[in-house]
């Protein structure tokens, strides 16, 4: 068996698979299916901000949820209809408005996250 007839069972040989692999790519290079969606600053930048707008509506309605939910469970739990629902949903919103500050803020990113030149020049070592 020689180098260019490759593993038994391939038709073609090696040479021919690598003739139609080349071609295969031209194709697909020439389509455009595989460039880049967002070709201008200004493209990436939007699709920046539609990624932190769902982030943002993510993380309120989830700890709405959380928070409306677990005061549901409350009220059935202890019999107070009204206020454990009340209570949670507060503490929901303000725990969501919390994570929206965290996540618009650049906070919680990693542990020792610095941020910006504020942090800079301090010479502290945390």
């Amino acid at each position: 068996m020689s180098a260019e007839d490759g593993p038994p069972g391939l038709p073609h040989g090696l040479k021919d698979l690598e003739d139609r692999v080349r071609q295969a790519r031209g194709r697909t290079e020439s389509s455009g299916w595989n460039k880049p969606l967002a070709q201008t600053a200004d493209e990436r930048q939007g699709r920046r901000m539609l990624a932190m707008a769902f982030r943002l509506g993510t993380e309120m309605l989830a700890a709405l949820a959380i928070g409306v939910g677990g005061g549901l469970l409350i009220d059935d739990w202890l019999g107070s209809r009204p206020w454990g629902l009340l209570i949670m949903f507060i503490l929901g919103v303000g725990a969501g408005a919390t994570n929206v500050y965290r996540a618009v803020g650049g906070l919680g990113y990693a542990p020792g996250y610095r941020h910006g030149k504020r942090d800079a020049g301090d010479g502290q070592d945390e």
